[in-house]
């Protein structure tokens, strides 16, 4: 079921509400400010997107309480410029570790994403990195990241699996990624469009 445009803000409006009805106020009028934005010229346009996008969002997040990588400022020693994480991150100043830790939906991570999305939705990350961390821009970010990963076919195929082996590298935190699932996807079969 494609979600014509229409009707995308209250779709979304109605999606948050049902799954996360105790997230602030504000905050959810600024998620789905950036999720209405960006939605459509990512093409998560249908109930099946929606649900595999929002349920990761929402467990990467957790529950959209964060935006930051959690953790003493000593925990991201792993990922500065000597350590092999830090190497594959691009990172190549001392404090990088920390300076470019995870930000955003999809925890945008190390210097080289930095740039790399910077470039592709037109901000310069590198230099104002907690900029990744506003929910509309983190908003944006993430839907430059399921395109770059190519996440819409698989949530079309309904291969929720594989979108969080992209997005998380592994499985962790899968029975709570799945619960949101399931419970957007019931949702969204409930609407007549």
């Amino acid at each position: 079921m494609i979600i014509p445009k229409e009707k995308l803000r209250v779709v979304l409006d109605g999606l948050m509400a049902n799954t996360l009805p105790k997230l602030e106020k504000s905050l959810s009028e600024k998620l789905l400010e950036g999720f209405y934005s960006y939605f459509p010229d990512y093409e998560v346009i249908t109930a099946k997107r929606f649900a595999a996008f929002i349920a990761q969002a929402a467990h990467e997040t957790g529950g959209f309480k964060w935006f930051y990588e959690l953790g003493r400022e000593s925990y991201f020693n792993k990922y500065e410029p000597e350590t092999s994480i830090g190497k594959k991150l691009g990172n190549s100043q001392i404090g990088d570790g920390y300076r470019f830790r995870g930000r955003g939906i999809f925890h945008l991570t190390g210097r080289y994403n930095y740039q790399k999305y910077g470039k592709l939705i037109g901000l310069d990350l590198e230099q104002s990195p907690d900029i990744a961390a506003d929910p509309i821009v983190a908003g944006h970010i993430a839907c430059e990241y399921w395109k770059q990963n190519k996440l819409n076919p698989l949530a079309d195929d309904g291969n929720f699996r594989e979108i969080t082996r992209r997005i998380n590298g592994g499985y962790n935190g899968w029975d709570d990624r799945l619960r949101y699932y399931d419970r957007l996807t019931a949702y969204l079969e409930k609407l007549t469009i």
